[in-house]
This record gives C-alpha cells, sequence and structure tokens, in this order.
C-alpha cells in the first residue's frame, strides 16, 4: 500500500452527504457474498432500512476528502461507539492509498465489524491482526 500523495482530512459527514453513503454502502454490497440469492430489489429495500436505522441510533458518519477539496468526498466509513466498524468506502480510484485506514484510525483494538466484503480480505485480516478485530454481523441489527 502506498501512501496518499495528497493531504487527507477525515471529519464527520454532514446530513447532506448521506446519501452517498446509502447509494455506495447498499451498491457496493449488493455484490457481497452476503447478498448472493437475494433479489436486487429486495436487498436494496431491506439494506437501505438497515443503514437508515443504524445511523438513527447513533452510528457516526466519517468522511475523507482532499485538505483543499472538502466537498469532494474520497471515501467514507460509519462508526457506532465504542467499538463497531459498520463499513468503510474508498471510491476506487483512490483505493490502496491509505485512506481507508485513516478512516478507520480511531476504532479501538478489539472492534467489531458487521459487513465483510470478499475483495476486502486484505484490509479485513490486517486490522484483524493489528487491532483484534472481529466478525459480528449480528450487531447491524443492534448494539445493545
Amino acid at each position: 500500500m502506498q501512501e496518499a500523495a495528497i493531504d487527507i482530512v477525515v471529519r464527520d459527514g454532514r446530513p447532506d452527504e448521506e446519501a452517498l453513503v446509502y447509494k455506495s454502502w447498499v451498491g457496493t454490497y449488493s455484490s457481497s457474498l452476503f447478498a448472493r440469492g437475494i433479489s436486487r430489489g429486495l436487498f436494496e429495500e431491506r439494506h437501505t432500512k438497515l443503514v437508515r436505522d443504524i445511523l438513527k441510533r447513533g452510528g457516526v458518519i466519517r468522511v475523507a476528502h482532499a485538505a483543499e477539496e472538502p466537498d469532494a468526498i474520497l471515501g467514507w466509513a460509519v462508526i457506532e461507539r465504542p467499538n463497531v466498524l459498520h463499513y468503510v468506502y474508498v471510491k476506487e480510484p483512490f483505493r490502496r492509498l491509505g485512506i481507508a485506514r485513516r478512516l478507520v484510525a480511531e476504532v479501538p483494538a478489539r472492534f467489531r465489524f458487521t459487513h465483510y466484503h470478499q475483495n476486502a480480505d486484505q484490509f479485513v485480516n490486517k486490522f484483524r491482526g493489528d487491532k483484534g478485530g472481529m466478525y459480528d454481523p449480528y450487531l447491524a441489527w443492534s448494539t445493545r
């Protein structure tokens, strides 16, 4: 992995950026093994509701952007305190630049992640080893 050649800033997401989170989360996760065999319409309906529920109950959107372009989002993560990482997304042209690593840097050791995508094996395995992360999809429905 190479480090980003651009100065990356990570900040809390704004309400006007939620549509991007919904679209990219549901869109990319629809190609995961989890979604295999579920009709596209049913998956989009139910997973959009799940994302909405996560955000309503306290999920926080963290957004990465170039320092000089705060409205040009490069990626985002949804985190639920104290130690749940729901999803990380980085736009394709900006992958492998360390942006996902920056987005999840504030997630404490021994975190749980709720969504697993087979295309992220290297990333997931790295964080399992470094931070003791554990896959627990049931936390997507409730962290209580």
